[in-house]
């Protein structure tokens, strides 16, 4: 998954933060829906998912700096969880190009 790889590293790019992970995972409509009803009481699909893992989350998209430890500690530099609806974004994708609308590059 290169394009998937290099999607997440420009992702942690622009939000300034190159050395943190990012949990992906890919899921079908039925577990997005139990996701979102779960977490969020929507009991509906999505595209996409995402929490927050970090107790250092200062506002959306800041982060206070992680205290030196001589080391890093894994769970420590994780931004978060992103589940993607496969089903969903393929849907949307495919009502996009019947309509014309231009997909990628």
């Amino acid at each position: 998954m290169p394009a998937l790889n290099e999607t997440i590293d420009t992702v942690r790019e622009i939000l300034g933060y190159p050395t943190y992970d990012i949990s992906c995972q890919l899921v079908d409509e039925d577990y997005i829906k139990e996701i979102n009803s779960d977490t969020l009481g929507m009991e509906k699909s999505t595209d996409v998912l995402s929490f927050c893992f970090t107790e250092y989350l200062i506002e959306q998209g800041v982060l206070k700096e992680v205290p030196s430890q001589g080391k890093m500690i894994g769970e420590m530099y994780c931004l978060g969880d992103m589940s993607v609806c496969v089903d969903y974004v393929a849907n949307r994708c495919e009502e996009d190009r019947k309509s014309g609308i231009a997909i990628g590059k």
